[in-house]
C-alpha cells in the first residue's frame, strides 16, 4: 500500500513499466503456499507432475505473436509454475508487464477465459465450473473503463466457445457474489466465506453428482434446473453472520474470524 503516491507518480508508472501495479507481491504469497505444502522447493511444471501426478496448464496470451498459450509440463517442462501462473493472471494495464522468451504475455482470459475446449478431447468426462460476469463493473473510473472493454471480450467468446463443446463436458454455472470484476483486489472473509458455499451447493447438482463429493451434504437437494444455481436458497447474502451461514448438521470447522 502507498498512501502518498501522488497521481502523477501512477500516470508516470503507467508509463513506464506498462502497469499499475508489480504482480510480485502476489506471487510470492504463491510461492509462500508452495514451501508450506512442498518445502523450499518452487517447481518447474514438469517437477510438479512428477510430485503431484496432476496436469496444470495455465492459459496466456501472448501479445508479441498475438495468439493464445497453454503452458504445461509438456511443452514448458523447466518453467517455473509460478511464472506460468504469472502470466496467465497478469492484467494488462493493471499489472506491468511481463516478458518471457522474447515475448510479452498478459493474462489469458484475454484470449481465453474459459479454456474447457482445451481439454475437451471428445474421450475424457470433463467438468467445467463457470462463474459468469452477472454484475457490470461500474462505470466509474479507469478501473471501470477497462473492466466494460475486459468483459464484453470475455462473454462473447465464451458464448462462441460453449455452443462448440462435445458432450462429454459437463458445465455448473455458479451465479455467486456480486462482485466488482477485475479490479476487486480486497475480498472480505465473509464475502469468501459466501462464494465457497455458493461453489458447495452447486456441487450437488444431479448432473455433477459422478464428479463432485461433498462430504456432510447429503441431505441438501438440488433447488434449480439443469446449469443453473440460486445462492438465495442456501443463505441470506444481506446476513454477515457466520452462524447464519453455517448449519449444524455440517461437517465443517467453524471458520476463525478477525
Amino acid at each position: 500500500r502507498h498512501d502518498n503516491i501522488s497521481f502523477l507518480d501512477v500516470i508516470k508508472n503507467v508509463f513506464k513499466n506498462v502497469g499499475l501495479l508489480s504482480i510480485d507481491s502476489f506471487i510470492l504469497k504463491i510461492e509462500n503456499l508452495i514451501k508450506v505444502k512442498l518445502g523450499n522447493e518452487i517447481p518447474t511444471l514438469e517437477r510438479l507432475y512428477e510430485i503431484t501426478k496432476k496436469e496444470l496448464i495455465c492459459v496466456a496470451t501472448n501479445v508479441t505473436e498475438r495468439k493464445v498459450e497453454y503452458f504445461d509440463h509438456k511443452n514448458h517442462p523447466k518453467l517455473k509454475c509460478t511464472d506460468a501462473v504469472k502470466m496467465s493472471c497478469s492484467i494488462p494495464l493493471m499489472f506491468q508487464k511481463i516478458r518471457y522468451n522474447n515475448c510479452y504475455y498478459v493474462d489469458g482470459a484475454m484470449l481465453n477465459n474459459f479454456a474447457v475446449d482445451y481439454a475437451d478431447k471428445k474421450t475424457n468426462k470433463i467438468l467445467g465450473i463457470y462463474l459468469p460476469n452477472i454484475d457490470p463493473p461500474s462505470d466509474e473510473g479507469f478501473g471501470g473503463y477497462l473492466g466494460h472493454i475486459i468483459i464484453s471480450m470475455q462473454d462473447e467468446m465464451n458464448r462462441v466457445r460453449l455452443r462448440n463443446i462435445g458432450d462429454n463436458v459437463t458445465i455448473v454455472v455458479i451465479y455467486s457474489e456480486k462482485n466488482d470484476g477485475v479490479t476487486e483486489l480486497n475480498i472480505s472473509s465473509n464475502k469468501k466465506m459466501r462464494m465457497f458455499l455458493d461453489g458447495i451447493k452447486a456441487a450437488k447438482i444431479k448432473d455433477t453428482e459422478e464428479y463432485i463429493l461433498v462430504e456432510g451434504l447429503e441431505n441438501i437437494q438440488p433447488v434449480s434446473e439443469k446449469f443453473k444455481f440460486d445462492p438465495d436458497h442456501l443463505y441470506d447474502k444481506s446476513d454477515d453472520n457466520w452462524d447464519d451461514v453455517w448449519n449444524n448438521d455440517w461437517d465443517f470447522d467453524q471458520p476463525e474470524t478477525d
